[in-house]
C-alpha cells in the first residue's frame, strides 16, 4: 500500500471484483461493516458539541453554489488561494486554513446525512449531489495540497476533517456504492469518491512521522513509539474503523485487531522501548499521556477505550480475539490504581492542562466507569471468580462516588500506594486524602497550553501536596492562588513575574532520585531531590515549543524533601535548600498550604491559642509547636527546633483569576469572583543556604491541641544523606541519599545498600520491612540492609554485630515498585 492513488485504484476495482465473486470471510465481514456505518452515523456528537457552527442542513444547501463553494466562505477560500497559505509553513495561516476547512467539511457532512434517509437518490434528478460532489472535490483539493505539512494542523486533519468526511461518504452511500459500481460515471461523482477516501485515509496518514511508516502507512508500526500514533492520538480521536470500511480494506482490519490487543498492556520506564504502547496504562496501575506524564483521566481513557470497543466490533468476525492475561490485568490494575486519583466525586487539579478550569464544582462520576461496565458485559470470562466478584463491587461502588471499597486488602483501593512511573505518592481512606506529586528526571511534569487550557502549571511536580476531606478544596481555592505558592513546594516568590506559556513537556527534576516504600498500609516513608529543569531540555526530547520557555526565575532551588505518613499524620522535612541563583528577585518559601478557608480557624504560638483573621507572623520560640487549624480540616504544625525561617499564617478573602489562568474559562459563566483563602508558608529569605524545615499535618478527627499533644515524633536525621525520622516504637522511616549513611537511633544502626526509600514497621512478633530502589535502577536485583535489631528469618544472615537482610529488587515492568518483606522478632 504504497500511495493513496494504488490504494484507490485497488478499492475500486475490488469493489467491482467482489459484485462478481464468492467474499471470504474477511471481505464478507467488510461488507457487513459498510453496511452498518451507512445506516449509523460515527460520531454524530461531533457536530453540536463545542464551538461547532449551529447550523441546518437546510442552511447549508442554501449557502452552496453550482461551483461546489459555500457563498459565505468564497472571500475566505480566494484569501487561502491567492496567498497560497495552505502550502505555507506558519502556524497561524494552516490554522487559518484549518478552521475554514473544518466548517466546510462539516456542512458537507450536514447535508449528507440527510441522504441516509433516502439512499435510492437518482443521481441526475437530484439538485444538491452534482453541487455537493463539486463542494466535496474543492474542499478536498485544498486540504490535500498541504501535503506532508504539520505545522497548525495536527487536530482538525487527522481527526475532524477523516471523521467530517467518511459520515459524508457514508451519508451518500448508496450514490458511493453505485460509483464504485460503474452505474455512476459522471466524472465529478467519481472524483468526489476518491476525494472522501483521501480525506478519510488522512486518520491513517496525517500527521506523517518522518519514518518508514509514512511510506505504508497501514502498518501496526504506525500506531506505535509515536506520541501522535498511540493512546488517545492513536485510537482514540481517529475515524479508524469507518474508513476501513468506506475503503473495504481488509489489510486495516487486520492492523487494527493487532494494535487494538496490543493496547491493553502497560508501559513502564523499564519497559519503554519494548512496550507496545509508550503512552496508555502504567505497570504502576495509573497512565502516561504526551510523554511521561502523569495524565490518569486523559489520555490513557482515550486509547485503551477505543480498543476495548475495536475488539468488541470484531466479536463474531474473523477478528475476534479473546483478553489474553497482560490484556485482562492491565485493565483491572488499571481500575484499581486510577482510583486513587479520585476522592468524593472529585479528581485532584494536578492531572492534566486543565487543571485550573472552573468546574463548577459539582461531583463527576469516574471516568473509567463505561469501561468497567464494558469490561463486565463483554469479557468477564477473562477474570477469575475472585475478579469477577470485584469488578461487580467497583461498578456498585461508584454510584456513590466514594470508591471505598474498604473489604478489599490494603494498597488496592485505599491505604497508601506508591506511583512508581509517575511518582506519586497517595494516602486515601474515607475520613482524608493526602497526596504528594515529586518529581525526578525519570518522568515529565504536566503540560501547560496557554492559548487552549492551563497557563501556568510550573509547579505541579515539584512535591505538591493535597490534604482534602471534601475533595473539592482545592478546585475552589485554585482560581485565588498564589501561583508560586502552590502547597507544598519550595520555589522562589513573584507570581507577577511568570509568563503563560505552551510547554507539552512540564517541568521535572534533574535528578533521578523519588521513592516511596509502603506496604500499602496506613504508612509510608519516602523522599526526592529537587531541582527543577524543563523537561523539554531531556535528551532525544524534540520540542522546540517547549525549549523557548522565558520563566527563568522558576529555576534555581535545590532541596532535599522527605515526606512519611504514619497513623493520621504526615511529617514534611526540607534539607539542603539552597537558592542557586540569588542575584534573582524573590524570597524562598516553602507552602504548607494554600486551600479553600471555611472561615473558621484557631492557631497556637507563644503559648496562646486564639481565633485569627488576616496576615499573621507566628514565632518560632523553644521546642513548642506552632499550630494552626481549620475547623472539620486539617491541621498544620511547624518544629521551631528543626526550622529555618518566618512562619506566616493568611486568612483572607481574594479576587479569583479564573480567566488568566486558564484559557477556557473565557467560557464559562457566573464565576466566582472571589474566594477565601487559608495559606500558611515558610519564607526562608532570599539568600538560604542549606536550609531546613520540619512540619506535621493531621487529618484524624482529634482536636489540634490534642493531636500535637506529645506526639511520639523523633527527627532522627535531616540532611542531604538522610533524611528519617521514628514515630513511637512501632515506626521507623527513611530516605537514604547517600547509601554509606548509618541511620542510628538509641534502639539499632540501619545501614543500606543503596539509594532507597525505607519503611520499618513493627508488628505483632514480626518487622514488617518495606524498601523501594529510588533511582529504579534495572541493573539492581537486591537491597541489603544491615540493622543491629534482634532478627531472624529466611532473608536474615549475621555478620558481627550486624544482621543483614538481603531484599529483592522487583524486576522488569515493575522496577521501582516497593519490595516488602517480613521478619521475626527474635
Amino acid at each position: 500500500m504504497k500511495s493513496f492513488k494504488t490504494l484507490v485504484i485497488f478499492v475500486l476495482v475490488l469493489a467491482t471484483t467482489l459484485v462478481q465473486a464468492q467474499l471470504t470471510p474477511k471481505q464478507q465481514s467488510v461488507q457487513d461493516l459498510r453496511k452498518h456505518f451507512s445506516k449509523n452515523e460515527y460520531r454524530g456528537h461531533q457536530l453540536s458539541k463545542g464551538k461547532v457552527e449551529k447550523i441546518t442542513p437546510e442552511e447549508c444547501v442554501k449557502l452552496l453554489n453550482n461551483n461546489g463553494q459555500f457563498t459565505d466562505l468564497i472571500d475566505q477560500q480566494n484569501e487561502i488561494e491567492n496567498k497560497k497559505l495552505n502550502l505555507s509553513k506558519h502556524t497561524e495561516s494552516q490554522v487559518f486554513v484549518g478552521k475554514f476547512l473544518q466548517i466546510a467539511f462539516n456542512r458537507m457532512w450536514r447535508i449528507a446525512k440527510t441522504y441516509r434517509e433516502k439512499p435510492n437518490t437518482t443521481y441526475k434528478k437530484d439538485e444538491t449531489l452534482p453541487k455537493l460532489f463539486k463542494a466535496i472535490n474543492n474542499y478536498s483539493k485544498i486540504e490535500a495540497d498541504r501535503g506532508s505539512n504539520t505545522t497548525g494542523r495536527f487536530h482538525i486533519s487527522c481527526f475532524a476533517i477523516p471523521t467530517a468526511a467518511v459520515n459524508t461518504y457514508f451519508g451518500l452511500f448508496g450514490a458511493m456504492e453505485d460509483i464504485e459500481k460503474g452505474i455512476i460515471k459522471d466524472a465529478v461523482a467519481i472524483q468526489a469518491n476518491n476525494s472522501l477516501k483521501e480525506m478519510s485515509y488522512q486518520s491513517w496518514t496525517q500527521p506523517y512521522r518522518n519514518d518508514e511508516t509514512d511510506k505504508n502507512p497501514v502498518s501496526v508500526e504506525r500506531f506505535r513509539n509515536h506520541v501522535w500514533w498511540v493512546g488517545g492520538n492513536g485510537l482514540g480521536y481517529r475515524s479508524l474503523l469507518p474508513t476501513a470500511a468506506a475503503m473495504s480494506s481488509v489489510e486495516m482490519m487486520d492492523v487494527l485487531s493487532v494494535v487494538a490487543k496490543g493496547g491493553l498492556s502497560n508501559v513502564s520506564q523499564n519497559t519503554y522501548d519494548d512496550a507496545f504502547w509508550t503512552e496508555g496504562f502504567t505497570a504502576d496501575g495509573a497512565g502516561w499521556g504526551h510523554g511521561m506524564q502523569c495524565l490518569v483521566w486523559g489520555y490513557p481513557i482515550s486509547g485503551t477505550s477505543a480498543a476495548l470497543s475495536l475488539l468488541d466490533e470484531f466479536k463474531g468476525t474473523p477478528w475476534a480475539k479473546q483478553l489474553d492475561q497482560e490484556n485482562a490485568q492491565s485493565l483491572i490494575n488499571y481500575f484499581r490504581g486510577s482510583s486513587w486519583y479520585y476522592y468524593k466525586g472529585f479528581t485532584p487539579p494536578s492531572l492534566s492542562r486543565a487543571n485550573m478550569e472552573y468546574t463548577g464544582l459539582k461531583p463527576e462520576f469516574i471516568k473509567t466507569d463505561k469501561m468497567i461496565k464494558s469490561t463486565i458485559n463483554d469479557w468477564f470470562s477473562s477474570y477469575s471468580a475472585e475478579e469477577q466478584q470485584e469488578l461487580k463491587d467497583l461498578k456498585a461502588d461508584i454510584k456513590d462516588k466514594q470508591i471505598s471499597m474498604q473489604a478489599y486488602q490494603d494498597g488496592y483501593y485505599t491505604g497508601t500506594r506508591w506511583f512508581f512511573n509517575n511518582d506519586n505518592l497517595i494516602k486515601k481512606n474515607p475520613d482524608y486524602y493526602m497526596s504528594v506529586s515529586m518529581a525526578s528526571i525519570r518522568c515529565d511534569g504536566i503540560e501547560s497550553a496557554h492559548t487552549m487550557a492551563d497557563k501556568y502549571n510550573f509547579f505541579t511536580c515539584d512535591g505538591m501536596t493535597f490534604f482534602m476531606k471534601d475533595g473539592n478544596e482545592y478546585h475552589k481555592a485554585i482560581g485565588a492562588w498564589n501561583l508560586t505558592a502552590v502547597p507544598g513546594v519550595t520555589s522562589r516568590q513573584g507570581e507577577d513575574k511568570l509568563v503563560p506559556v505552551t510547554n507539552w513537556r512540564g517541568y521535572c527534576s534533574k535528578h533521578n532520585f523519588a521513592a516511596a516504600a509502603t506496604s500499602g498500609g496506613k504508612n509510608a516513608a519516602s523522599g526526592f531531590i529537587f531541582e527543577k529543569m524543563n523537561a523539554s531540555d531531556k535528551k532525544n526530547v524534540n520540542d522546540p515549543i517547549g525549549k523557548t520557555d522565558p520563566n527563568t526565575t522558576i529555576y534555581g532551588i535545590k532541596a532535599n524533601k522527605a515526606y512519611f505518613m504514619v497513623d493520621d499524620y504526615m511529617i514534611a522535612l526540607g534539607a539542603g535548600i539552597n537558592n542557586l541563583n540569588p542575584q534573582m528577585e524573590g524570597d524562598i518559601w516553602t507552602t504548607l498550604d494554600q486551600t479553600h478557608y471555611n472561615n473558621t480557624l484557631q492557631f497556637y504560638s507563644e503559648e496562646k491559642q486564639t481565633n485569627v483573621t488576616g496576615n499573621i507572623a507566628l514565632q518560632l520560640t523553644g521546642n513548642d509547636l506552632v499550630w494552626a487549624s481549620q475547623k472539620d480540616g486539617f491541621s498544620y504544625a511547624v518544629l521551631p527546633k528543626y526550622t529555618m525561617g518566618k512562619v506566616f499564617l493568611l486568612t483572607e478573602k481574594r479576587k479569583t483569576k479564573w480567566e488568566a489562568i486558564n484559557e477556557s474559562n473565557k467560557k464559562h459563566k457566573n464565576l466566582p469572583e472571589e474566594e477565601s483563602i487559608f495559606q500558611m508558608y515558610i519564607n526562608h529569605g532570599k539568600n538560604v543556604e542549606n536550609g531546613h524545615y520540619a512540619y506535621v499535618v493531621y487529618g484524624g478527627k482529634e482536636s489540634s491541641d490534642k493531636a500535637f499533644k506529645a506526639i511520639p515524633l523523633n527527627i532522627i536525621e535531616n540532611s542531604v544523606d538522610l533524611q528519617a525520622i521514628s514515630w513511637g516504637d512501632d515506626y521507623l522511616g527513611a530516605s537514604f541519599y547517600n547509601p554509606n549513611k548509618i541511620l542510628k537511633t538509641k534502639e539499632t544502626q540501619v545501614k543500606v545498600s543503596a539509594p532507597c526509600a525505607l519503611l520499618l514497621e513493627k508488628m505483632d512478633g514480626y518487622y514488617k520491612l518495606s524498601i523501594t530502589d529510588a533511582e529504579m535502577n534495572k541493573n539492581l536485583k537486591t537491597i541489603t540492609v544491615k540493622t543491629t535489631l534482634p532478627i531472624e528469618g529466611d532473608y536474615v544472615m549475621k555478620d558481627g554485630i550486624w544482621n543483614i537482610i538481603s531484599v529483592p529488587m522487583p524486576q522488569g515492568k515493575l522496577c521501582g515498585k516497593p519490595a516488602v518483606v517480613e521478619i521475626s522478632i527474635k
